[in-house]
């Protein structure tokens, strides 16, 4: 069985390879060809293939799962993820998937802010929103206090990188708690 499948592999890739060739301003090609890579377990060819059909089309929404997907899972290159998942959610705000992924993305590499802010107000809009009031709960619970989680009502920080920094360690404990 074993070499039954990766003779349709190679076949696939060959396919793929030359639909690339014939057509490279075409994203489904680069989408097919990455999706071979990634079955083949070649993932920087799938990055690379899959980056190609997302700068060819960035507005697909399967080429912005597929991209995403294999940055998050391979975590190569987390800021280019951030980027793009940022992108998309600007896109699809609507997207439960694509705002999940960007809330979890931030929460890992980005700003911890945006997601509470973004917990929160959904909880002030929607408190029925059980889901999300858990996720909020989630969030609250493990979070560690921290000088970018301390804000002023309109979302400023309280204290700058330097002005913390001048607290003394009783100081910035004090304010924490």
């Amino acid at each position: 069985e074993l070499e039954v499948s990766n003779e349709y592999l190679a076949e696939a890739l060959s396919n793929a390879k030359l639909i690339v060739e014939e057509v490279p301003f075409v994203d489904m090609g680069w989408s097919s060809l990455g999706l071979v890579y990634l079955q083949m377990g070649e993932h920087m060819q799938a990055i690379n293939a899959f980056a190609t059909a997302y700068r060819i089309a960035p507005n697909n929404l399967e080429n912005i799962r597929r991209y995403v997907g294999i940055l998050a899972t391979t975590n190569h290159e987390p800021q280019r993820l951030l980027r793009v998942i940022r992108s998309a959610v600007e896109q699809y705000p609507n997207y439960s998937q694509i705002r999940e992924a960007w809330l979890e993305t931030e929460y890992k590499i980005g700003d911890r802010w945006e997601v509470y802010n973004y917990r929160l107000e959904r909880y002030l809009v929607r408190p029925d929103d059980r889901s999300n009031a858990i996720m909020l709960a989630a969030f609250l619970v493990n979070q560690t206090p921290s000088r970018e989680l301390l804000r002023h009502p309109d979302g400023s920080e309280i204290y700058t990188s330097r002005g913390w920094n001048q607290l003394d360690s009783d100081g910035r404990k004090e304010k924490l708690n």
